[in-house]
Formats: C-alpha cells, sequence, structure tokens
C-alpha cells in the first residue's frame, strides 16, 4: 500500500487556519462574556440621619429609613423620601405616566457622597453635595422622541437653592434650578421605571442587565408609593 505524503506547505496553512478559528471562536466567547457582565457591582444598605444641613422645612418632611447605594469605591449616593408626598386625587396610571404625582412636588433627597463621579441618566456628572428630588414629566416634544418610553422623572436640584417643600409650579424655574445641579443648559434627571405590580416587603435593588440599569426599588405604604428608580445607568439618546 503506497502512502501519500501531504505537503508541509498544506500541513502548515491546516494548522495555522485551525489556530485562526480557535482564536476566533475565543474572541467572540470573552466578548460575549463581557457584555454580559456589569461594568460595575453596587449593594443597597441603609442610609445614615437625615442630613441637618437641608433646610428645616425639608428636614421634617422626610422619613428617617434613607437608601444607600455603595459601590467598589464606597457610597455612590444616598436617598431620603418624602413622608407622605402630594398626589393626585383618583389617580389612574396612563401608557407614559405610571405615577401619581404632579410635577414640581417634592418627593425626597438625594446626597451625592465621595469619591467617584456620579450621573445622572443623561450622564452628566453630578457632583457631591446635597439635592432635593422633585417630579417631573418628561416634554413630547422632537427633542426627547425615543429617549424613554416612560415620562416619569425625577429631578434634582441643588439643596442650598431649594429650601420650600411647596410645589414648583413653574416648569421653566424647575428646569432652570435642576440644570445648576448638572452645570448644563439641560435639568438633571433620573429615570423612574414603572412600579411593580407585586410591591416588595423590604427596598431591594435589582440589576437590569439589557439596559445595565441599577434600580432601586423602595417600599410603599398608605401615604407613600413604591418607586423603581434608576440610580446608575444611562438612557438613550
Amino acid at each position: 500500500m503506497v502512502r501519500k505524503l501531504v505537503p508541509s506547505s498544506t500541513l502548515t496553512f491546516s494548522i495555522r487556519m485551525k489556530q485562526l478559528i480557535l482564536s476566533v471562536v475565543l474572541f467572540v466567547a470573552l466578548s460575549l462574556l463581557a457584555t454580559q457582565a456589569p461594568a460595575d457591582e453596587y449593594h443597597l444598605g441603609a442610609a445614615g440621619p437625615v442630613p441637618q444641613a437641608l433646610a428645616a422645612d425639608v428636614q421634617a418632611l422626610l422619613a428617617e429609613d434613607g437608601y444607600r447605594v455603595t459601590g467598589e469605591d464606597g457610597t455612590r449616593c444616598e436617598f431620603w423620601l418624602v413622608k407622605s408626598p402630594a398626589q393626585k386625587t383618583g389617580f389612574k396610571p396612563g401608557l407614559r405616566v405610571k405615577y401619581p404625582f404632579e410635577p414640581g412636588v417634592l418627593v425626597g433627597v438625594l446626597r451625592v457622597g465621595e469619591p467617584g463621579e456620579f450621573a445622572d441618566f443623561r450622564d452628566q456628572v453630578i457632583l457631591p453635595g446635597l439635592y432635593t428630588l422633585r417630579y417631573g414629566q418628561q416634554p413630547q416634544d422632537g427633542n426627547h422622541v425615543g429617549t424613554s418610553q416612560q415620562a416619569d422623572f425625577l429631578l434634582a436640584l441643588p439643596a442650598q437653592e431649594d429650601k420650600s417643600t411647596d410645589k414648583l409650579t413653574d416648569t421653566d424655574e424647575l428646569n432652570a434650578i435642576s440644570a445648576d445641579a448638572a452645570g448644563s443648559s439641560h435639568p438633571a434627571i433620573f429615570s423612574l421605571l414603572p412600579p411593580e405590580a407585586e410591591k416588595p416587603d423590604q427596598p431591594k435593588l435589582t440589576h437590569d442587565p439589557d439596559h445595565d440599569f441599577w434600580i432601586l426599588q423602595t417600599t410603599a405604604d398608605d401615604k407613600r408609593p413604591a418607586l423603581r428608580l434608576v440610580v446608575a445607568g444611562i438612557g438613550e439618546e
């Protein structure tokens, strides 16, 4: 029986092709793992006492059970919610509006901690400090088409510029003061996602890998609805 010899050039080419295919497979696998794994990991804990640097009237409205979100670099942010925020009578959620608040109503307080950079839903840097959180709705105009399916947002306002507990009825003023929090011409906003049908007994922090959102889910009672607030994540432009 005569055995055919394979030319060395053909053998070398075959080995190189196998190596190339293996490299491509490994590259694709690693890329998939990289896209599935969150870039950062966050955890939920209890916040400290209500900040004393706030206006006395604002302090009096806040619940003691605040929320602290921490990452690898330490505290990312803390939240204290109003014990009994003003709500619309007879409110029924629609397709875009899920929360029973009127624009300009005080909902809570945000404290951004050191170190690191904290960004809002538009990837605007929010510097360390205290901010009030007021409810707002995304305008239905050409500048916001496709940015979010829901209209519900919280706007951050520098606490030293917002010391009243009254509703801010002037939308332009609300947006202008909030823009100061981001140092830009656009308000500092945080998206409110639709509340879950089944309300949790305990607050929780969940991760949405499809959008890379970290979502704070608060608890509810007779005076305060549960919120689902995106505390880390950037919306579509």
